[in-house]
């Protein structure tokens, strides 16, 4: 039986504030625009690239076994997930996104998934993602910035689709493993009309 999760006044932001603040959202800002301009220097060390790797791994599978819960579990207090309608310059204040949650919302979207709120999602998807070219630098503080390719393969009513995405990722130590700051997910159609992505991607 699938894990419940329910939205409780502890799992909510204070009333005069939310999660993506303007200084947050000048960090993704300035995160994406490192991202565009990384290359082959300064990268992790393996030892570090293989742990991350793990962990993207890890992050994958839970999202394609729909164990919503633990995945949360991974996402840092102020973590903010976006998905660009344009593929290259994406700005968060220039251009309507796809997705651009909290961690507020993605609760929510959680809590609606799995209560049958979210009637896009009945029956629901099956995910298998396909995560490679794992590329890892040192972000500011003791942050990690994460570059890798993922395939997200869905099925649904009879129909297989493939969603391509480059994704980038800001991940904190915490307790001997990372929990996730920043997601971004580069579509490559991400200027086309997209169709029922009401899952997580």
């Amino acid at each position: 039986m699938a894990t419940q999760i329910k939205s409780t006044a502890t799992d909510l932001p204070a009333p005069d504030g939310g999660y993506v603040t303007p200084a947050l959202h000048a960090d993704v800002e300035a995160f994406v625009s490192r991202m565009r301009a990384r290359s082959g220097v300064a990268r992790v060390s393996q030892a570090s690239l293989r742990n991350i790797e793990s962990f993207l791994y890890d992050e994958a599978s839970l999202l394609d076994r729909r164990r919503y819960k633990e995945w949360f579990e991974l996402l840092c207090e102020d973590f903010v997930y976006w998905v660009p309608s344009t593929y290259q310059d994406s700005t968060l204040d220039r251009e309507v996104s796809i997705n651009l949650d909290d961690r507020r919302r993605l609760l929510d979207r959680i809590a609606y998934t799995e209560t049958g709120v979210q009637v896009a999602q009945i029956p629901v998807s099956r995910t298998l993602r396909v995560v490679s070219n794992v590329r890892g630098w040192n972000g500011p503080g003791s942050s990690i910035e994460v570059a890798a390719n993922v395939v997200i393969w869905e099925y649904r009513k009879g129909r297989t689709n493939a969603f391509v995405a480059a994704q980038h990722f800001m991940l904190t130590r915490h307790d001997g493993g990372y929990r996730i700051k920043i997601k971004v997910l580069h579509l490559l159609d991400c200027d086309q009309p997209q169709g029922n992505n009401s899952f997580i991607l």
